[in-house]
């Protein structure tokens, strides 16, 4: 088999066979196929069937028939069988031809030269064999096979291709009377595909089977099962004396005969190079390719065991070395080495390896009479017998071929050869003479080696074997391979790795099972003799058009390379060959040299061609080999049925590529395509041909490659363009490194790159600037060969031939490729990776950004592919939520028009009612696409071809309603929503500010915000928006409780429930929401009071604010405008904030003139304030002795405040009710009254006050709610006055001159009292004295609390006494009282500023009735604390105060 990872497999010096020749052509004599062929242009696809008719016919009697025909003719041929007497066979012969006649198998081990080759078929022809049908003879090397025909036609006195005949891949001499047919191992397993049990063989002989090739082990496997069958069937297995018992044992313990062959002592000598205390390389080569020495050592060495043989005997002397670069070195040292020595100039050096010409090669077997030094490779062991040689010197290595399963490379590194190995080089030194063999390592590196050599099962790919074990049927999965009777069996990862090739070169499928199936393709593979990448890459290149091109460069990979580069003309070889590199494409190069060939051969005389050839350093052989093979491929294909037109390329400059279309590949080294023209006659004939090769190409790239489903794919397609975009903006003069090649390849060079990728996507790589190599497939990194013509430009992608490891993995047979073609290629088998899935709004759909790679190799980074290709579900969703519910394309349809309203009026409803539903509305949008569109439908363009269609049926289908989007009950939501959601909030003076909502969590607009004109600002009662609306009052209320401290907040759990109970029993908007609830909750948990066994109280600051959610907090917007002038929730704040704003707006709606100092009812009517204006309300204000008319904010303020001027009004007509009681007093009463005045008469006027206050309050109701907006009114309310004044004065002076008695007494005890425990309590009574009992607080009073007042003043005189006896008691009793009178303080100063810093009798007049009411309590409550003897008006309580606070 083939000793490199290639789809190329050139023969090697030991004659080798490559791989490709597991395939057999078939001959005329012995393929139905053939014979049934009549179309000369290869155009038998249509008579296929009858061809396979034919061939059904002649599987029965027809193959009887011809059987007998050829035994017949066969018959008549008589041989005179003669044996060479110096033979060592010749005198074992009898024991041969018994042991041949009496068993079925036979081994025959003899040592090379034994003569077993040549005489075991003449012995098989004296036995009478070869009749009924064939004696074969294999070899496993094509010169061995022609060779050894030769010589035994020879000795019977027969021409070649009579009684003896050969067949060789592609060449056959075989006749009807032939009875000996010597071929290649691979012949022999071709010919199973047509006849499986071997029926044209009677004896069937396996030469050289120590070598334990591929093919060797297959068919001695094949056999075992064949023999069962074929009783009659004889096998003879010859080998040399390397384990024969092996063979022996495979087949059952058959006999074995040793043939002694002819040898002579031979002594060894060991010299090592290095010490072996030194030597601790035992694992592997070193970085210079020797195993365990450098080169230097080693040529010292040779050179060491040269100059001492020397001295021997006259003989030549064979040197075996690892390869072909160590012979080269070697021998220059040893040139160099003899011109130094005039005694040793006599001698000559020959080198033998693979790449020398026949000539030079041939030069080792002619005659010489200059003593002889032999540079060979391990091809001399045993295939070869280099006459002449009685020394031999062995280094201890060779290249061993080994594939390796994980970089699916087969490697040549140089190993340490066996103890067998060894032997047989040993034994070249013995055969003419005594012989002395010297080895450059020690007995104990000898005595550690392994006894054999791995056979090649065990170190080489397997692909083809399975390929042909599939086909012919013997194995239909991978247990079946290992279980074959291999003579070794293989690895069953080595079997894995073998199917895996064959899979990517769609030869095989396989199940879940692990069944293998050959495909179509796999069976045209198996059709032809050559390797299975090459196979492959002809039948892609049939497909694509440029089957011509490609099978002439798979038949030069086939074969040795025709340029030969002598060893003292190297470089004038190189020069000549340098006309054929095609700078961006080895395989091109091919295509040049083909070109250049046929040109010459047409334009010359046959012997001119020769000479030329010579002349330039091409090997005619080789050239008539390659162009045979060429037309053997091709005939092979037409009897497959498939088609190869003629090869049409020509090279062409890159101005014609760019006039030959855009339909190929823009990769190539730019300006660089042609080849160059090595003659006058290639120059005249690249003028006549250049525009022919244009259209030429250009036409044959029209039916270039496709894709696997036979089109261009759109990836495909969008990387040409972008790659021709790029190359076209690239710089001409641009090096190495560019994409594809420096040069670009016309469309048909690109067709037929993209052919030979077929056959191999594992041997790709990409460029790495950082190593200066080339990432390979799986893991593996190589440079490119530097005999290849793209050494120097290093493109960025490239394809090889072959990957051989020597020193270093090198790539050789080297193309510049476009990574699309590889992705075009590899189908399925790449690996697609994407990432960052996003939206584009241009291409209306989602898209990716794609990374392809191959076995490891990036071909293709960020490319922008549609998501939809290979996520269809995520592409749609992607494409529903980005395109028809974000509108984020450039599409535009009706029903979206639609669907924008009815989610507008679905969110403004949702904000209100913050339905959670419309929250994620974007889910209830998808849900309601994605159960109406198709689920195929992942782009713009999908939905336009679908709704195109579908609106015709219904038109409708995707139109939305309000009920989609919100929740389940959102009828009923929606039914409740006005009431509970109102659009509106009416202000104090029956104004209404607007209400919006926003459903934003964790946004600042979250929730609902009110909407303030400047100019109504005053008109805000903060404590009405405490409640917020009513469809959020009891989350507010549970956010509340929720809020309280822990200790307190453990009484009202679970929150919820609570608010929903307790909501009921509150009345909205009757004071401030925290207070109203603190004191239901108090009263809920036990009050507080000093008996209580649980005190709690809940006050409003106990609720913690800042732990209210947000959305049930309101927020205040002031506009002017449409300018907003504050936002906020501190009301307090936005009307500070507002006041420019206010003013402004209030001096544009005053319609009246402000008057003052009016002591009469002398300006007209007054508006009502409820009609007035916000801001600009007409209303009078008490100026004391006189009122003035001006504009308030609010309809509330200008009521008070009015009231307060009325009764100024009154009272300057009240001269004669102030007479009357003037007149009335007694002595007592005005010594009284004297003592509790400052100015004369003072407390009767504010008796007076208190007595009108009386008749307006009966007359016109509480000031909140009475207006009286002319004189006509305030005449009336006059009359009424006037009328009942004097009475009403009259009852209130008993009770003011009884409070004013009391307060003396008051103000003696306090002046008494001198204890100083009681001072601060003095100090209350003393403050109270002085608020309650003056002129300005009568003034302020109404009748009742005139009435109330001696009462008030008493207790304060209880308390005198009280404080004295328990001052301790006084000071809890005040405390208490002091509570609720700051809790009264503050809620004053709360809802209504200006009052803030007014004192007792101020507040009383300046507050709504409920108000003062509750301001009255606190009299009561100091009673009841104080003197509860005395009694109260009402019930009173800190608790009834804190919940009358919470009404107001």
């Amino acid at each position: 088999m083939a000793h490199e990872n290639s789809a190329s497999s050139p023969p090697r010096t030991d004659g080798s066979s490559p791989r490709g020749e597991t395939r057999s052509p078939q001959t005329e004599a012995q393929s139905p196929r053939r014979v049934a062929k009549s179309d000369k242009d290869g155009q038998s696809a249509k008579r296929s069937p009858r061809r396979k008719n034919q061939r059904h016919k002649n599987t029965g009697a027809g193959h009887r028939d011809r059987r007998a025909r050829l035994a017949a003719a066969r018959q008549s041929q008589s041989v005179d069988v003669t044996y060479p007497a110096n033979l060592p066979v010749s005198a074992a012969k009898d024991e041969i031809a018994a042991a041949i006649r009496d068993n079925q198998v036979v081994i025959v081990a003899g040592e090379t030269g034994s003569g077993k080759t040549t005489q075991l078929p003449k012995i098989c022809l004296e036995l009478g064999l070869g009749v009924n049908g064939l004696i074969g003879h294999t070899q496993p090397r094509r010169i061995a096979a022609r060779t050894v025909a030769d010589r035994i036609a020879d000795e019977l006195g027969e021409d070649l291709g009579g009684t003896i005949g050969y067949q060789v891949r592609f060449t056959a001499q075989v006749a009807e009377s032939t009875r000996v047919k010597v071929m290649t191992d691979g012949i022999l397993l071709a010919e199973l595909s047509r006849d499986k049990l071997l029926r044209d063989y009677e004896v069937i002989i396996i030469d050289e089977a120590h070598e334990r090739s591929l093919n060797i082990d297959f068919l001695l496997g094949y056999l075992k099962e064949v023999m069962g069958k074929r009783p009659e069937l004889k096998v003879i297995i010859t080998s040399a004396t390397i384990d024969p018992e092996s063979f022996a044992a495979h087949f059952d313990d058959a006999p074995i005969i040793e043939v002694e062959g002819r040898t002579y002592p031979v002594e060894v000598r060991y010299r090592p190079l290095i010490d072996d205390e030194e030597d601790d390389d035992v694992d592997g080569p070193g970085e210079s390719g020797s195993y365990e020495t450098g080169p230097e050592e080693q040529t010292e060495g040779i050179i060491a065991a040269f100059d001492e043989l020397s001295t021997e005997d006259p003989g030549d002397i064979l040197v075996f070395l690892s390869g072909e670069r160590e012979i080269r070195d070697t021998a220059d040292a040893l040139e160099a080495h003899l011109r130094g020595r005039p005694r040793l100039s006599n001698w000559e050096v020959v080198p033998l390896f693979a790449r020398l010409s026949a000539g030079e090669q041939q030069k080792v077997f002619k005659p010489h009479s200059r003593p002889r030094l032999v540079l060979a490779t391990n091809v001399a062991e045993t295939s070869l017998t280099v006459p002449g040689i009685k020394y031999v010197i062995d280094v201890g290595t060779a290249r061993i071929s080994r594939y390796s399963n994980r970089t699916r490379v087969q490697r040549l590194p140089i190993e340490r050869i066996s103890q067998a190995s060894a032997n047989q080089r040993k034994g070249r030194s013995g055969r003419t003479s005594d012989g002395i063999c010297i080895r450059l390592y020690s007995q104990d590196d000898f005595d550690s080696r392994p006894e054999f050599t791995d056979p090649e099962i065990l170190r080489t790919n397997l692909a083809s074997v399975i390929l042909q074990m599939a086909d012919l049927g013997f194995a239909s999965s991978d247990k079946e391979i290992l279980e074959f009777p291999f003579l070794t069996p293989p690895e069953a990862k080595a079997v894995r790795d073998g199917r895996t090739m064959l899979s990517e070169l769609g030869a095989l499928t396989s199940d879940k099972a692990g069944t293998i199936t050959v495909t179509p393709t796999g069976r045209q593979l198996s059709l032809l003799p050559i390797d299975p990448r090459l196979a492959r890459m002809v039948i892609a290149g049939a497909e694509a058009g440029c089957g011509g091109e490609v099978t002439i460069i798979v038949a030069a990979l086939s074969i040795q390379d025709p340029r030969e580069r002598p060893t003292e003309v190297r470089a004038a070889a190189d020069e000549k060959h340098a006309r054929f590199t095609h700078p961006g494409s080895d395989f091109l190069s091919y295509l040049n040299l083909w070109n250049y060939l046929d040109d010459q051969q047409s334009a010359l005389t046959s012997s001119k061609f020769r000479r030329q050839c010579k002349a330039e350093f091409l090997n005619f052989v080789r050239i008539r080999e390659w162009q045979d093979l060429v037309g053997q491929l091709r005939s092979l294909l037409g009897s497959a049925g498939i088609r190869v037109n003629k090869s049409v390329w020509r090279p062409v400059d890159a101005s014609a590529v760019d006039n030959a279309g855009s339909s190929g590949s823009t990769s190539g080294i730019q300006g660089r395509s042609e080849a160059g023209s090595g003659s006058a006659s290639t120059a005249k004939g690249s003028k006549a041909t250049g525009a022919k090769a244009t259209a030429s190409n250009a036409a044959a790239a029209t039916t270039g490659p496709k894709s696997a489903n036979g089109k261009v794919g759109f990836a495909e397609l969008s990387a040409q363009k972008r790659s021709a975009k790029k190359n076209s903006g690239q710089d001409a003069e641009k090096g190495s490194g560019q994409s594809a090649a420096s040069a670009r390849l016309d469309p048909h060079a690109a067709a037929i790159h993209r052919a030979l990728l077929s056959g191999l996507l594992s041997m790709i790589g990409v460029r790495s600037e950082r190593n200066k190599d080339y990432q390979g497939t799986r893991g593996t990194r190589f440079a490119i060969f530097p005999g290849s013509g793209l050494f120097k430009n290093k493109p960025d992608f490239v394809m090889a031939a072959e990957l051989v490891e020597t020193s270093r993995l090198w790539a050789r047979t080297v193309s510049a490729i476009e990574p699309d073609w590889v992705v075009e290629a590899a189908g399925d088998l790449v690996t697609r990776q994407y990432s960052d899935p996003h939206w584009s709004k241009k291409a209306g759909g989602s898209m990716v950004y794609e990374k392809i790679s191959l076995y490891g190799v990036t071909l293709v980074t960020d490319r922008r592919v549609g998501y939809g290709t290979f996520d269809q579900e995520a592409a749609r969703d992607m494409f529903i939520r980005k395109g028809l519910i974000e509108g984020d394309w450039h599409e535009h349809f009706g029903f979206l028009d639609h669907n924008a309203l009815v989610i507008d009026e679905a969110e403004a409803l949702a904000s209100r009612t913050r339905n959670r539903r419309v929250l994620d509305q974007d889910d209830a949008l998808f849900e309601f696409y994605d159960e109406r569109i198709p689920t195929t439908t992942t782009s713009a363009a999908d939905f336009r071809a679908w709704w195109k269609k579908q609106k015709r049926r219904d038109s409708h289908l995707l139109d939305l309603t309000t009920s989609i989007l919100l929740s389940d009950d959102s009828e009923e939501l929606t039914a409740s929503v006005a009431d509970d959601f109102p659009m509106e909030w009416e202000l104090v003076d029956g104004s209404m500010a607007k209400l919006r909502y926003s459903f934003e969590p964790g946004s600042t607009e979250d929730g609902v915000t009110v909407e303030l004109p400047a100019a109504a600002v005053p008109l805000v009662d903060s404590d009405e928006f405490s409640w917020q609306v009513p469809g959020l009052r009891e989350e507010l209320v549970a956010a509340y409780i929720r809020s309280l401290p822990k200790n307190k907040r453990r009484y009202f759990v679970p929150a919820p429930d609570v608010a929903r109970d307790i909501l009921p029993v509150l009345t909205p908007y009757r004071g401030a929401l925290p207070e109203v609830l603190a004191a239901h909750l108090s009263e809920r948990a036990g009050g507080g009071g000093l008996n209580d066994l649980v005190p709690i109280t809940v006050s409003a600051e106990d609720f913690d604010r800042d732990r209210i959610p947000p959305h049930l907090r309101i927020r205040f917007r002031v506009i002017d405008g449409t300018t907003t002038v504050g936002i906020g929730e501190d009301l307090t704040t936005l009307t500070a904030t507002a006041k420019p704003q206010v003013r402004k707006a209030r001096a544009k709606q005053v319609s009246f003139t402000a008057e003052t100092g009016l002591t009469s009812w002398s300006f007209g009517a007054l508006t009502s304030p409820d009609e007035a204006e916000v801001g600009a309300v007409p209303g009078l204000v008490d100026r004391g002795t006189s009122v003035d008319l001006i504009a308030f904010d609010t309809a509330a303020q200008a009521r008070l405040a009015s009231r307060e001027a009325l009764i100024t009004l009154l009272s300057l007509r009240t001269n004669e009710a102030l007479k009357y009681l003037r007149d009335g007093l007694t002595t007592d009463e005005k010594l009284v009254l004297a003592g509790h005045q400052k100015s004369s008469d003072e407390l009767l006027h504010a008796l007076i006050r208190a007595g009108i206050r009386n008749v307006v309050e009966a007359e016109l109701g509480p000031a909140e709610t009475a207006w009286v907006a002319d004189a006509d009114e305030f005449g009336r309310l006059e009359t009424a006055m006037q009328a009942t004044l004097t009475e009403m004065c009259s009852s209130l002076l008993p009770h003011l001159m009884k409070a004013l008695r009391s307060a003396t007494e008051l103000d003696r005890l306090v002046s008494k009292a001198s204890s100083l425990a009681i001072l601060s309590n003095l100090a209350d009574v003393q403050a109270w004295r002085g608020s309650r009992v003056t002129g300005e607080s009568v003034a302020a009073m109404t009748g009742q609390m005139v009435r109330d007042l001696p009462r008030w003043v008493q207790a304060e005189v209880v308390r005198i006494e009280g404080m004295q006896n328990s001052p301790m008691r006084d000071k809890q009793l005040m405390d208490r009282l002091s509570g609720s009178a700051e809790a009264v303080t503050k809620k004053v100063g709360n809802r209504f500023p200006d009052l803030v810093k007014a004192d007792w009798s101020q507040t009383v007049v300046s507050v709504p009735s409920q108000w003062r009411e509750t301001i009255i309590m606190l009299e009561e409550l100091r009673v009841s604390l104080y003197a509860n003897s005395l009694g109260t008006a009402h019930p009173v309580s800190e608790k009834r105060i804190a919940k009358a606070l919470a009404q107001l």
